[in-house]
C-alpha cells in the first residue's frame, strides 16, 4: 500500500492504532465488525459506531516512529476519533494485564471510550502492534497473551467423545472435578498471589473427592449441563475444555442460521500454577516461556474440535479465527 505519511499534528491528543505494514485495512475491518454491528469501510475511514471511527492508514516514518516511541514492527497508523469518558481511577494495586491503568492513572476510560480502548488494545494484539493512548503512553500487547480458544457448534460431544477426539494431540484428558464451576480467570489478592494456590496434596484430595460426587451423580442417573476435561501439566499448569451449552453466545455466534438449534461451547483454555501471572502486564520470564509451549497445545486442540464438529472457532477477544490458521 502507498500510504501518506502520519502528520504528527494529526495524532495530537487521539488515541493511535499502529499495525505492520502489511496489515491491510480489511483485516482489521474484520475484527472490527465481531465488536460493533453496522460498522462501515470507507476510503480512508472506519466508522465503528455513531460517536467512534478510526481514520486511516497513515505511513510511519522512522522519524515518527521514534518521536512516537512506537516499536520498529509497525509502519501504519490508525487515528482514533472518539468520545472522551472517563471513570474511576484503576485500584491501587490491582492487577493491570491491558497496560491501561498506567496509560490511564487518573481515570480509566468507560462506556464508549472504554469500548474503543479495548477494542485497541485486543486489535493490537491479534495484528502485532501497539496502541498509544492520547496521554503518550504506549502499550505493545503480546500475540500469546490471549491464547485461549472457543469452538462453537450447535454439536454436543460428551466427554468420551471429546477425549477420543483430542487424543491424537495430547495431553491425555480426563473428566475434571469440578473445574468447569470455577473461573479459569482468577485473580488472586495482589499482595501475595502465591498465599491463594493449593499444595500438591492438597489439590490432589480435593479431585478425589469431587471425582467421587461426578461419579455419583452419573451413577444416579443425573445428567450434568456442562462438564470439563482437564490435564494437570504440573509446573505448567492445567490445560482445560470447558463444555456448556451457551445461552448467551457472542453475536456473530448467534447470528448464524445454526444457532437457533442451541449453541454447545467448548472452550479450550490454558491455567497456569500461578494463576496470578495472568493479571500482569510483564510477568516473568518463565511464564512467558510457557506460555509460548501453551499456544500450540491450545491451537491444537481447538483445531482437533473443530475438525469434528466443522464449525466456528473465536479467540479470548471475541475475534473469529481462521481453522486453517491454528
Amino acid at each position: 500500500m502507498n500510504l501518506t505519511p502520519l502528520q504528527l499534528e494529526r495524532a495530537a491528543g487521539r488515541h493511535l492504532l499502529a499495525l505492520p505494514a502489511q496489515v491491510q485495512p480489511s483485516d482489521l475491518a474484520l475484527l472490527a465488525a465481531a465488536r460493533w454491528r453496522g460498522t462501515r469501510s470507507a476510503e480512508g475511514t472506519l466508522a465503528l459506531s455513531r460517536h467512534s471511527a478510526l481514520s486511516g492508514p497513515y505511513g510511519l516514518t522512522l522519524s515518527a516512529q521514534r518521536l512516537l516511541a512506537l516499536p520498529a514492527q509497525v509502519g501504519q497508523a490508525w487515528v482514533a476519533a472518539t468520545l472522551t469518558e472517563r471513570g474511576e481511577p484503576p485500584f491501587p494495586g490491582a492487577p493491570d494485564a491491558t497496560g491501561l491503568a498506567r496509560a490511564f492513572p487518573e481515570a480509566l476510560p468507560h462506556r464508549e471510550e472504554g469500548r474503543v480502548v479495548n477494542f485497541l488494545v485486543a486489535a493490537a494484539r491479534r495484528l502485532g502492534g501497539a496502541v498509544r493512548f492520547a496521554s503518550g503512553t504506549v502499550v505493545c500487547p503480546q500475540p500469546d497473551g490471549a491464547l485461549d480458544l472457543t469452538v462453537y457448534s450447535p454439536i454436543w460431544l460428551g466427554p468420551d467423545q471429546l477425549a477420543q477426539t483430542t487424543r491424537s494431540v495430547g495431553p491425555d484428558l480426563v473428566l475434571a472435578t469440578g473445574l468447569q464451576r470455577r473461573s479459569v480467570r482468577p485473580v488472586p489478592p495482589p499482595s501475595s498471589p502465591v498465599d491463594t494456590l493449593l499444595s500438591a496434596e492438597e489439590r490432589a484430595k480435593l479431585h478425589a473427592l469431587l471425582r467421587q460426587r461426578d461419579q455419583a451423580l452419573e451413577a444416579a442417573g443425573v445428567v450434568q449441563e456442562a462438564y470439563a476435561l482437564e490435564s494437570d501439566l504440573g509446573q505448567a499448569g492445567y490445560v482445560t475444555i470447558q463444555v456448556a451449552v451457551d445461552a448467551e453466545p457472542p453475536r456473530l455466534i448467534r447470528e448464524l442460521p445454526w444457532a437457533a438449534r442451541g449453541v454447545v461451547a467448548y472452550a479450550v483454555r490454558w491455567l497456569p500454577a500461578n494463576p496470578g501471572h495472568l493479571a500482569l502486564e510483564f510477568p516473568p520470564e518463565a511464564h512467558l516461556t510457557t506460555r509460548r509451549a501453551m499456544v500450540r497445545q491450545v491451537a491444537g486442540l481447538a483445531k482437533v474440535i473443530q475438525a469434528k464438529i466443522g464449525t466456528e472457532v473465536l479467540d479470548q477477544d471475541g475475534f473469529p479465527v481462521n481453522p486453517g490458521d491454528l
